[in-house]
């Protein structure tokens, strides 16, 4: 997880390197826990503008010098400051009271000196206005906005005690049921805004807080909308809003920012669903999606690196397949590519939750959230209470197998004399070391093609290290090509540079002549035939009745591209598309070569009667493997047509019913 410094809590001396989190888990606002509320970014707010010369600037915002504001003194009469809560670069956030209602309240300064600043000054105001405009309970509310005596800014808001998301995240992984119940609220807060043109911009876990309501330790609250694009010109009934953001600007925290937002595009609600897919990754796997120390290089990856999934971040947890996808489509690179908005999301959250693994671990989650805030050992006392009635399920599931040792196995063994039973032993151990070869050499095989995209992946990594290969590409995702071509003038056999340039042009559908690039990228460098992404676009055209991308592919037969077209085959959308990859893999003699349950899938597809159906699914379920259910999947939700007088009958009726058992039977990924 990043390492990100939190404001120390009040009368604490701070200690270099370690976090507030560390010391206090869970802590009231006042204790330090405000940085959220105070703007107080862990990570830069990036501001960059492409000038005329076509560089980029980054900066942060500047630390301000001290307030002239004390404890005690009263703001517009009503409110007295209690203490201070934190600061930040905008302001500084104090507990005060509402002296006639004596009701405990946030309140924040703008710095003085910010005043005259009439584009930080309309920032905040805009905060108060996006905070006010809301009603729901996720977002933390705004009840006032005004000026001092001395002419400083000042916003009012409820006082929340509780944790920043990122306080939580620092105590380790989360489990999903209790991630995805606070990315749904999050979701159900944004969905509301979204509804009145208001999109975040800056969502992230600084900006998240958890409080205990309503019986929910995980009640979450959206703060900061100091940055937020709001469109209220209408409901309101005035003039068109003066807009802060000229194109080419580029506002947000570079962990959480979308392609688009990268690039200076314009941005729509689906920038804050991105920004909340970073943030569902990070609660899961402990890790943000993207990582590096390098800001310029951290944009970069989220415009043209893979997106990766939950199970290589974090190998030792069995993630849901549906959780996989949903990954991945808030992270898609193409804002086209994502849930339409926040209510589509929700929908898919509630059917995440609903799944059988997610549904089998939500008591223990729901524990873990509970006692969040308490210590090691309640929280160990917690997991033994929960786990007690699993440990007794699985207990009670292999009794069976216990006896069937005890009563049948064991004794027969015993009955063997000592030298059958060495001859046993011998014939495992021998079949124990065909079986580790077999392993080896698949190993070998598979590790090929993962070490050869790991390579090129660093390889990448090293060219945009350079800030002018970075905005070429980040300008040619949104179009503007000349600055790429120009690079490409300079470094004609890059392989690097002239596979990103091919990624950015399949990104906007550029017509492109993908064949020729593909073998000019993979001649300058081989290693590149192994390429998840090159070699789906390949396979794509192959899928359409290319022939030059059959001969692409039998050219650079890879497990990868095996694999590629050995979904086409058994999950392709149109019989005549499956029967082509199916053709391709016979001609080359490439299904040997594929693992097990890929074979069993293409084969299952193209059956062609009911008796071969049958028999292809019963061999699926029995090897168990989940990476197979795609393929189930795939062929149930066929359209039930097809065949017959005029195609209207369904051509795999009397296998409709086997193939909705084999899904409820076989596990998910």
């Amino acid at each position: 997880m990043r390492d990100t410094p939190a404001i120390p809590a009040e009368n604490a001396s701070p200690q270099p390197g370690a976090s507030s989190a560390e010391a206090e888990p869970t802590r009231a606002l006042d204790a330090g826990a405000s940085d959220a509320l105070a703007a107080a970014s862990s990570e830069p707010e990036v501001q960059a503008e492409r000038d005329d010369g076509g560089s980029a600037e980054v900066g942060t915002e500047t630390a301000a010098p001290e307030d002239s504001l004390t404890e005690g003194s009263l703001i517009a009469g009503r409110y007295r400051l209690e203490r201070p809560l934190g600061d930040g670069g905008m302001g500084q956030v104090y507990r005060a009271e509402h002296v006639l209602m004596r009701k405990t309240v946030a309140l924040k300064v703008l710095h003085a000196e910010l005043t005259e600043n009439k584009e930080v000054v309309a920032r905040f105001q805009r905060e108060a206005q996006a905070a006010a405009l809301l009603d729901s309970p996720h977002v933390c509310q705004a009840t006032d906005f005004g000026q001092t005596d001395d002419g400083e800014f000042f916003l009012v808001m409820e006082y929340l005690e509780g944790q920043t998301l990122h306080e939580a995240m620092a105590l380790g992984k989360m489990p999903l049921i209790r991630a995805a119940h606070i990315v749904r609220q999050v979701a159900t807060a944004l969905a509301q805004a979204h509804a009145h043109g208001i999109v975040h911009r800056d969502l992230k876990p600084e900006n998240i807080m958890l409080v205990d309501r309503e019986g929910d330790p995980d009640f979450v609250k959206i703060m900061d909308f100091g940055i937020a694009r709001i469109s209220m010109a209408e409901e309101a009934g005035g003039e068109k809003p003066t807009r802060l953001t000229r194109k080419g600007m580029v506002y947000g925290t570079p962990h959480y920012m979308a392609p688009e937002q990268i690039a200076g595009a314009e941005v729509d609600a689906r920038a804050d669903l991105y920004a909340l897919g970073v943030v569902f990754f990070e609660m899961l796997t402990g890790q943000p999606p993207y990582d590096d120390e390098n800001v310029a290089r951290l944009m970069g990856k989220h415009v043209t690196h893979p997106i990766p999934t939950l199970r290589e971040r974090c190998p030792e947890v069995a993630f849901p397949q549906a959780a996989e996808r949903l990954i991945a489509r808030l992270l898609a690179k193409d804002a086209d590519g994502r849930p339409a908005n926040a209510e589509a999301l929700i929908e898919e959250l509630d059917a995440l939750k609903d799944s059988p693994l997610t549904a089998a671990i939500a008591p223990i989650a729901t524990a873990a959230a509970s006692a969040a805030g308490d210590s090691l050992t309640s929280l160990r006392q917690r997991a033994v209470e929960v786990s007690g009635p699993l440990r007794e399920r699985i207990l009670e599931t292999s009794a069976p197998l216990r006896e069937r040792w005890k009563s049948e196995v064991l004794p027969r063994w015993q009955a063997l004399s000592p030298d059958e039973q060495r001859l046993i032993r011998g014939l495992a151990i021998g079949a124990l070391v065909m079986v580790v070869s077999i392993l080896a050499l698949t190993f070998y095989v598979i590790s090929g093609d993962t070490r050869a995209q790991r390579q090129t992946e660093a390889s990448r990594e090293a060219l945009m290290e350079d800030p002018q290969v970075l905005e070429a590409l980040a300008a040619a995702r949104t179009g503007d090509r000349a600055a790429l071509e120009a690079l490409l003038l300079q470094n004609p056999d890059d392989a690097d540079l002239r596979y990103l340039a091919l990624m950015a042009d399949l990104h906007v559908e550029r017509e492109v002549d993908l064949l020729e690039e593909a073998r000019t990228i993979v001649a300058a460098d081989e290693r590149y035939a192994h390429d998840p992404a090159l070699v789906d676009a390949v396979v794509a055209r192959f899928a359409s009745g290319n022939d030059d991308a059959a001969t692409w592919l039998k050219d650079h037969l890879t497990s990868t591209s095996r694999s590629a077209i050995a979904r086409v085959a058994s999950q392709g959308e149109r019989a005549s598309i499956r029967r082509r990859a199916h053709a391709f893999l016979e001609d080359a003699e490439a299904l040997d070569d594929l693992d097990r349950w890929e074979r069993l899938g293409v084969e299952l597809r193209v059956a062609g009667n009911c008796e071969g159906y049958k028999e292809k699914i019963e061999a699926i379920v029995d090897l168990d493997d989940p990476r197979a259910r795609p393929t189930l999947q795939a062929m149930s939700d066929s359209p039930k047509v097809g065949c017959g007088f005029l195609n209207r009958r369904d051509c795999i009726a009397c296998v409709r019913d086997d193939l909705k058992r084999a899904l409820e039977v076989l596990p998910e990924p």
